[in-house]
């Protein structure tokens, strides 16, 4: 749960903010990205395939849910549906990008990235 009241925060300005962290990890394992929010997320550069993605609900002011980032998941399931009702969006994931590597402390990052850069 986080404040955008208490932080004197525009949902835009979060949102933006939250992908951008997102982006500086996916830069650190040497995946360039940008952030797009129409739709909402951090797509790969170059390639246009979304990264990450925003699932938020904001009541007086406080957010509930938050971000995915996909580090090493089955990408198969994305398949099934129009991502951000959109034919022809293709997700990655790090693991995808970059191959077998080991992303143990992607967690670590991502959480560490947040702190240093939201609000």
């Amino acid at each position: 749960v986080y404040s955008l009241v208490e932080r004197r925060l525009g949902v835009r300005r979060f949102v933006e903010a939250g992908l951008r962290a997102i982006g500086d990890v996916a830069e650190s394992f040497g995946v360039s990205s940008e952030v797009k929010m129409d739709p909402a997320g951090l797509w790969t550069v170059p390639g246009g395939k979304k990264l990450a993605s925003v699932g938020l609900r904001i009541e007086r002011g406080v957010t509930d849910h938050g971000f995915s980032f996909n580090i090493c998941c089955d990408l198969s399931h994305f398949l099934q549906f129009p991502v951000c009702g959109q034919s022809g969006t293709v997700v990655t994931s790090l693991q995808e990008e970059r191959g077998v590597a080991d992303f143990s402390d992607a967690q670590d990052r991502t959480i560490q990235s947040f702190l240093k850069g939201l609000p």
